[in-house]
């Protein structure tokens, strides 16, 4: 398995690769650190030295080296690194891709209200572009066993989860499987939903061991959250819809509001890749 992880120096950034090498040890993996970095514009009509794009790139390439080297890398796991240059959230969900990554890792910080309605994080951008699963690691989050916690949209009958894939992960983590699904207070829902759910979910994990979690709330972010608490998860696992205009702002406003305050990581799955996620983990 292949674990791909995004770096700008930052705190945040460095705390998830602290994460990554302790989720590598547990599931053998490989890690690639990648960083990029952009060429600053002149900002003055003044002559002034001018640092060279392959500079850039030496002394780029120099502090992955640095950082990797001062963190506890089992012998087993191969580390390398990376620099790219351009656009980061472009370049680092197309490398991701071509290079058959399994997983691409990147930290996220609690910010503001304002932040987090109205600005657009790199995290939220991978989840947007990314055509592998994208795993973001809250500030304060350490690598931990425990439960993974699946929240389930029941109010849309999907045939096309990445089933396969979060059963694998599943097994790599040694982890048990609870699926939450919370229901809006108030909505009309036919007199069998309940057991509709079910049904669906036992089509989806027929041969696997889970628990269900089913409540009710007008808060279901909210309520996912806490229960990723109560249940002690490792991590949450949530799919990324991308199919029609409406779907994808309320399901990318969803996946960003428990993400900048979730309390453990959250893996974004994009379901349009159901097809390639079926064979990673292999």
């Amino acid at each position: 398995m292949k674990i791909l992880v995004a770096t700008d120096y930052s705190t945040s950034s460095l705390n998830a690769l602290e994460y990554a090498i302790a989720l590598a040890h547990q599931i053998r993996a490989n890690i690639t650190l990648v960083h990029v970095f952009q060429v600053p514009p002149p900002i003055s009509e003044v002559p002034l030295l001018v640092v060279s794009t392959d500079e850039l790139l030496t002394e780029h390439k120099r502090k992955l080296t640095e950082i990797l080297s001062e963190r506890n890398i089992h012998s087993g796991i191969k580390v390398e690194s990376e620099v790219l240059y351009g656009n980061t959230v472009q370049e680092i969900s197309r490398y991701a891709h071509e290079k058959q990554f399994d997983l691409l890792v990147c930290g996220i910080e609690s910010t503001g209200m304002l932040e987090e309605y109205f600005i657009g994080s790199t995290s939220m951008g991978f989840i947007r572009n990314s055509k592998v699963p994208v795993f973001i690691i809250p500030m304060e989050a350490n690598y931990k066993q425990g439960p993974m916690v699946f929240a389930y949209d029941a109010q849309e009958n999907q045939t096309d989860y990445p089933i396969e894939f979060i059963l694998k992960l599943k097994d790599r983590l040694k982890s048990d499987l609870h699926v939450v699904t919370v229901l809006k207070e108030g909505t009309e829902f036919p007199d069998d939903e309940e057991q509709q759910i079910y049904s669906r979910l036992n089509s989806y994990f027929n041969n696997t061991s889970y628990q269900v979690h089913l409540s009710y709330d007008n808060d279901v972010d909210a309520r996912i959250r806490k229960s990723t608490v109560e249940l002690k998860a490792c991590c949450l696992v949530m799919i990324s819809h991308k199919h029609g205009l409406i779907n994808r702002i309320f399901n990318e406003t969803h996946t960003k509001r428990i993400a900048y305050r979730s309390q453990v990581p959250v893996l974004s799955i994009p379901e349009i890749e159901k097809n390639k996620l079926s064979v990673l983990l292999s």
